[in-house]
């Protein structure tokens, strides 16, 4: 809860401004701290600072979201 607590409004920011829609920002956050905790035992301090390793959690979710056939979908809906 506490990881949550500190890390969860600058993350979401982070991923409002790449997507710029509200509910998708959410719903990506959501993700990102589910995917954080399942892989929180692979985390190795030596390596790099947590707030690195979940920005690099964040930035693949966010990739992976573009890559996604509902965004392209969506993308093809909207033109």
């Amino acid at each position: 809860d506490e990881l949550i607590s500190n890390y969860y409004k600058e993350i979401y920011v982070y991923v409002f401004k790449q997507t710029s829609d509200k509910e998708t920002s959410m719903d990506l956050t959501q993700e990102i701290f589910i995917s954080m905790l399942k892989s929180l035992h692979s985390f190795d301090e030596n390596k790099s600072s947590f707030r690195t390793w979940l920005y690099r959690i964040a930035t693949n979710k966010v990739v992976d979201y573009f890559r996604s056939k509902n965004y392209k979908y969506t993308t093809l809906v909207e033109t």
